[in-house]
């Protein structure tokens, strides 16, 4: 709690560390509280590291996270007035921004440095080249790709695809240079970066004469609607009107008409009608006996048929 007490007033100390106290780990609520109300003053405490079993650990995470706002935002040159608590508003406090050593370099040799703290700063190195070494290898995939589809006289599909394969291994050997936590983050997109390669680079291998051939074929063997015909039904007021007969008819209607002059010969048109019981219309307009029209039967219809010629007058003695 002393502590606790005296951090309103410091500005100087970032880091804390807790773990290792020979009274225990174990902080009550009045502690935890005047922790609270001391990072509502201090805006320079960066990092407490202690072990909690509280549900204040959240208020304390939310202060100490505002303070490492505070602190990228004074190392940018940005205003942090907003961020700060309403009790230092009125008269913000001279802070100088917290630059560790790894991001200057300096202190990476000291004799001091503890082995862990150099493996992190090997891994942080290597993360960091192996993310340069993948923004190099995707520019250089790019301006390969661009070379290979973009130019006006491409090269061939087998020297395509051996480019776009160059640039997918470069792609493989980026991602082997990532340290874990890093290859965690990135693992996708790389992922995702060379199955995108590999299926452009297998794209000419893939295309065929066939993908050319039309849609549609004279072999295929699919099923085609039959068209039955239409039978239409005439009414008494229709006319069924066909073809003018040949010569030929016409020569046999006048033979029939001499062997016979009483009566003319029925037509099958009239024998329809006597069949059926219809008599013709009486009004139908006049036209020869040779014009006389035959109706087609529909099947199981009632066809009425009207007949287009006026019977011929018996020659008198």
């Amino acid at each position: 709690m002393a502590l606790a007490r005296a951090l309103p007033s410091n500005k100087t100390l970032r880091t804390i560390n807790l773990m290792h106290q020979k009274a225990g780990s174990k902080y009550g609520d009045a502690c935890l509280d005047e922790f609270i109300q001391a990072l509502d003053r201090n805006v320079t405490l960066l990092k407490i590291t202690w072990r909690l079993d509280s549900r204040k650990s959240f208020s304390l995470t939310k202060l100490l996270n505002r303070n490492n706002e505070i602190n990228r935002r004074l190392k940018s040159g940005r205003d942090t007035t907003e961020l700060l608590p309403q009790t230092l508003r009125g008269n913000p406090p001279d802070i100088v921004p917290f630059v560790p050593k790894d991001d200057t370099g300096a202190g990476e040799d000291s004799g001091n440095a503890s082995p862990l703290g150099k493996m992190l700063r090997s891994v942080r190195r290597a993360s960091q080249k192996g993310v340069e070494v993948v923004g190099d290898a995707i520019a250089n995939a790019g301006r390969r790709i661009s070379n290979q589809f973009d130019t006006p006289s491409p090269s061939s599909p087998s020297s395509r695809t051996a480019e776009l394969a160059k640039a997918a291994d470069s792609l493989r050997r980026a991602a082997a240079l990532l340290s874990d936590d890093t290859r965690a983050r990135t693992v996708d997109e790389l992922k995702a970066v060379v199955a995108t390669l590999e299926r452009m680079g297998e794209l000419p291998a893939a295309a065929s004469p066939k993908s050319h051939e039309p849609a549609s074929s004279p072999q295929s063997h699919e099923p085609v609607e039959a068209v039955s015909p239409t039978v239409t039904t005439p009414t008494a007021s229709d006319a069924i009107v066909e073809d003018a007969p040949s010569a030929a008819d016409e020569a046999a209607v006048e033979e029939a008409a001499e062997t016979s002059p009483e009566a003319p010969a029925p037509s099958s048109a009239a024998v329809v009608a006597e069949e059926e019981g219809d008599a013709p219309k009486e009004d139908a307009p006049a036209a020869p006996a040779e014009r006389a029209v035959e109706a087609e039967e529909a099947p199981s219809t009632k066809t009425e048929v009207v007949s287009m010629g006026a019977d011929l007058p018996e020659e008198k003695p």
